[in-house]
């Protein structure tokens, strides 16, 4: 009952009746979190408390109100709001993006700080439990002790802002470390998950605290630092139960284990099964009690190419083997013109099948395929970004996949399928779909493409098919 009061007057500190506008609300801070609603104020009371939890955090930077969509129609058109209730961050008044979760104060919380903590404000934590639940979600951490600390903090951001996976706090009440076992008065904590090390600054100077930070985190960084310009790396990727401390001694150590192996040959990542539903979705997990690995291109949680799934016994050897293989089998080569491909192949839902097909206006090649069933799917896969890379000059080709685990292809213009495969659907031809043969030849791929396409290609994209195929006839569009 006393929880329910608490929670009830917290929520009391913002009037959901407000007569503010929306410029109004948007000009009081930097950033604001905005929870939008059509409807019965009292439906969405316990959402709105989670905000105001979080606000706690980030007063001295954040505004955080709500806004009745039925009110105003027109102060909102410009924001594309697609759900009832939603939260929508906007930083100097400008749209900024919307949360789509689930509605968890540890989640929401998590959401808003990534946010607030990718612009360069470390978290203001206020609480031994802030404390806590920072470190939680963001294992690999530097928090700054005591009231003046606080524009350190701002300043050591800036040694970072080439590792944006690394964050910063800091705690004005020194009597919080104390409460958290840490005798001394430290300047900063340096909490570092992957090698179980936590490490105390008592002295500040920023070169000595740079010089001393930098060479702990920067291993598992390396290419953030140096790869923007390199995005296909592969990346080994941990979903685990962060509330289970054998997970964490477990991915610890294999992920030690591959860093000495492959150096900066790979990204290492690790998150929540609950904080990560696609790629839970993606493993078929529904027993959350051990570890799962996945290796994939370019993962920063979106925009990323179909990952695949370790099906072994978990064990620092066994991993360690299986990445050595996808890297060998799968190693990039551009054999076209010496070309990086950067882009991702996008991943479409059904409903994004339908209306690529209805468009017709490209020629799009399709992979339909479950990225978890065998290998075959891999090497279809490494054949289309080298064409893919052919034909980037190329606005009338399109490259997609389709992941059947995920998306039901029943009612879907498919032509009969058995196992994996990539379709052409030709641009402005009525024809049946044409399934491209699985021989994983480039020439022979190619070759049959340049068959089928009507489309008119560039004279770029001409000289590059001509380098495997010096006499190929190209179909110019009628």
């Amino acid at each position: 009952m006393l929880l329910f009061l608490f929670s009830f007057l917290l929520f009391q500190q913002y009037d959901f009746e407000s007569n503010e506008t929306l410029p109004q609300i948007l000009e009081k801070n930097v950033y604001t979190a905005i929870l939008f609603y059509a409807g019965d104020h009292s439906l969405f009371r316990n959402f709105f408390s989670v905000l105001n939890r979080v606000y706690n955090r980030h007063k001295d930077i954040l505004t955080v109100s709500c806004y009745n969509t039925r009110r105003n129609s027109s102060e909102i058109e410009k924001i594309p709001i697609t759900q009832n209730p939603e939260i929508a961050l906007f930083k100097n008044g400008e749209y900024a993006g919307s949360y789509y979760g689930d509605w968890t104060e540890k989640r929401i919380s998590s959401f808003i700080s990534d946010f607030i903590n990718d612009n360069n404000a470390p978290e203001h934590l206020t609480t031994i439990n802030q404390v806590r639940e920072f470190q939680d979600i963001k294992p690999t951490n530097v928090i700054f002790f005591g009231e003046v600390q606080s524009q350190l903090a701002y300043l050591i951001r800036g040694f970072f802002e080439n590792m944006p996976k690394v964050p910063i706090a800091y705690v004005p009440d020194i009597s919080i470390a104390h409460s958290l076992g840490i005798t001394v008065n430290p300047i900063a904590q340096l909490n570092h998950p992957l090698d179980e090390t936590s490490i105390l600054f008592e002295q500040f100077s920023d070169e000595k605290l740079k010089n001393r930070i930098t060479p702990i985190i920067k291993p598992l960084y390396q290419n953030q630092i140096v790869g923007n310009s390199m995005k296909n790396q592969w990346t080994l990727v941990s979903l685990v139960n962060k509330e289970n401390n054998l997970h964490r001694h477990i991915v610890a150590d294999i992920v030690k284990h591959c860093y000495s192996v492959f150096g900066d040959q790979i990204n290492y990542e690790s998150c929540d099964f609950f904080d990560c539903d696609k790629y839970t979705y993606y493993s078929g997990v529904t027993n959350t009690s051990n570890p799962v690995f996945f290796a994939m291109k370019q993962y920063h949680y979106k925009n990323s190419g179909d990952p695949i799934f370790y099906k072994g016994k978990v064990s620092r050897v066994n991993i360690r083997k299986w990445m050595r293989s996808i890297i060998s089998t799968h190693k990039k080569t551009d054999l076209i013109a010496n070309r990086l491909n950067i882009e991702p192949i996008p991943m479409i839902s059904s409903a994004d099948f339908i209306d690529i097909v209805k468009e017709n206006t490209t020629d799009s090649l399709i992979l339909i395929g479950d990225p978890a069933s065998d290998n075959e799917y891999v090497k279809q896969m490494q054949l289309l970004y080298q064409i893919k890379d052919i034909f980037k000059e190329t606005s009338t080709v399109k490259v997609f996949s389709l992941n059947t685990a995920r998306y039901k292809t029943t009612g879907l213009p498919l032509p009969p399928l058995n196992k994996i495969c990539t379709i052409l659907y030709p641009a402005m031809n009525e024809v049946t779909p044409i399934i491209i043969p699985p021989v994983f030849d480039l020439r022979a791929s190619v070759e049959h493409l340049i068959y089928h396409m009507k489309s008119r290609l560039s004279e770029s994209t001409k000289e590059d098919v001509r380098k495997i195929l010096p006499n190929a006839v190209f179909i110019e569009s009628e």
